[in-house]
């Protein structure tokens, strides 16, 4: 009975160990705008200047990203979103990026750089430049006009040297409005936040195997020295049972005081 009642409970501790496992293992997900916590047991919302779009067993959110250059903003960014822009007035948004196109030049509007039409006698063929004026003409005149787009080209001439001015802009995610002037945008994802705590995730899921590994380690080694230890109790029991029987069987001669004779040589 003693047996069979240790079996019960432990199967029964193996069993318990084994679901406290799952559930320290289970999954968690978090709704857009949270991640889950550190010790992963539950979720937690997202941080200042940080969002998570979507639902997810994320350990960290997503840094808001600032508008790109020419560009302004339209939505702020959220928990659950990031921060939309679009392109300012003048200019265009061509490849991922708000630029001055050519025909339109550059100009300081206080600290703000604002992008306008080249006026008549000036122009740009490339983008986010400032406009240059024609080349002038000697006696010869001119072959082909000039526009906001292309200078002059003179007869008899070396086409004349255009200076233009280039910059660098910093790439961003459009997503085209109705209106023709400008576009909706946001900006490009960022890094997530670097989690310092979480270099070796392994780690966590090797400890969690440690106490029912343990556990069960320890039910087996119970279990064989039990095993072990049931012969011996058979074989001493039998012992006592063979003592018994010779001490009954002698009995009688011990009672009936007959004397063994030896025989006459």
């Amino acid at each position: 009975m003693l047996w069979h009642t240790f079996q019960f409970l432990s199967g029964f501790s193996f069993v318990f160990w084994l679901l406290m496992f799952h559930q320290a293992n289970a999954e968690i997900v978090c709704e857009p705008g949270n991640k889950v916590t550190m010790k992963r047991d539950k979720c937690e919302p997202c941080g200042e200047n940080q969002y998570r779009p979507s639902r997810g067993s994320f350990a960290e959110c997503l840094n808001c990203s600032p508008c790109a250059r020419y560009s302004e903003l339209a939505s702020p960014c959220t928990p659950t979103k990031n921060t939309l822009c679009h392109c300012r007035k003048g200019f265009k948004y061509v490849s991922g990026m708000c630029v001055c196109d050519k025909g339109s030049g550059l100009q300081k509007s206080g600290e703000v750089d604002i992008c306008m039409k080249c006026e008549y006698g000036t122009f740009t063929n490339t983008s986010d430049s400032t406009c240059q004026p024609w080349s002038k003409c000697d006696q010869s005149g001119e072959k082909i006009p000039g526009n906001n787009t292309a200078d002059v080209v003179c007869k008899n001439a070396t086409k004349p040297e255009v200076t233009t001015v280039t910059s660098s802009v910093t790439s961003i995610i459009f997503v085209p409005q109705m209106s023709t002037n400008t576009s909706v945008a946001w900006t490009t994802p960022s890094n997530p936040l670097t989690d310092t705590t979480s270099a070796h995730p392994n780690s966590k899921k090797y400890g969690l195997w440690l106490g029912p590994l343990g556990a069960l380690l320890a039910l087996v080694f119970i279990q064989f020295v039990i095993i072990q230890m049931k012969p011996t109790n058979c074989f001493h029991k039998k012992k006592q049972q063979i003592i018994l029987q010779d001490s009954t069987c002698r009995k009688p001669v011990e009672e009936s005081g007959e004397k063994f004779l030896l025989p006459f040589v």
